[in-house]
């Protein structure tokens, strides 16, 4: 989709990427890992300026701890 983004808008070299939940892990796990390529070590490709996440349970879950 991002790839998709940028096509279509030839001017622009990044996107801004928002996740509410779930997607925001799925953006956390794009901008780390993509392909078995760590973007941590290569920021260049990822095509991501910025990413917003919000309710994303990135330190996991405590649904079972108050069961």
């Amino acid at each position: 989709m991002i790839e998709a983004v940028l096509n279509s808008n030839p001017t622009k070299e990044k996107v801004i990427v928002v996740g509410h939940s779930m997607g925001g892990l799925e953006i956390r796990e794009y901008l780390q890992r993509n392909g078995g390529q760590w973007w941590a070590n290569n920021t260049s490709g990822h095509g991501v300026k910025k990413a917003v996440t919000t309710v994303a349970p990135h330190l996991g879950s405590n649904f079972f701890g108050n069961a």
